[in-house]
């Protein structure tokens, strides 16, 4: 409709095999089943999903890129099951779905990501959960102790 919404969820009956250079457009048809809302010979805007399947996702802002190489930090506990600590993750990215990654390998469900503040830890840093319980998401705060060490081994 005029605010972007889809109007209807059709399967399709017909894809032209080639694509008009001109226009660089691909003929497509499938019937309407809602009534009156489409004139005949109507050109729409469409989005075409060839398949679903289940799968992980994770926020865009979740992962870094280090030579070419994508990673994501998961929280897991610590030495003697003390307190949380960041392990880094290589992973495989697939497709952006919305503000999402698809995740074709380097996690498992279940598993707890932080989501959060990641270009200030590193791996085996310790770290507080704050994000929402139930959702696998955690938003990772620097953990706080008297004798902590820096996050980054620089000068000051």
């Amino acid at each position: 409709d005029e605010t972007g919404a889809p109007i209807a969820e059709e399967k399709i009956s017909f894809i032209a095999p080639s694509v008009d250079t001109q226009t660089q457009t691909v003929l497509v048809k499938t019937p309407v089943t809602v009534p009156g809302s489409l004139r005949t010979d109507q050109y729409v805007r469409a989005q075409v999903i060839w398949s679903m399947e289940p799968g992980l996702t994770i926020p865009l802002t979740s992962v870094t890129r280090i030579n070419g190489q994508w990673f994501a930090f998961v929280a897991e506990p610590g030495e003697g099951g003390k307190g949380l600590v960041a392990r880094q993750r290589a992973v495989q990215l697939g497709p952006v779905v919305g503000n999402s990654y698809t995740v074709v390998s380097g996690l498992k469900a279940g598993e707890r990501l932080i989501a959060g503040g990641i270009q200030k830890i590193r791996d085996g840093a310790p770290v507080q959960a704050t994000g929402v319980k139930g959702t696998g998401v955690f938003f990772a705060v620097p953990h706080r102790e008297k004798d902590s060490r820096p996050l980054f081994g620089g000068h000051a």
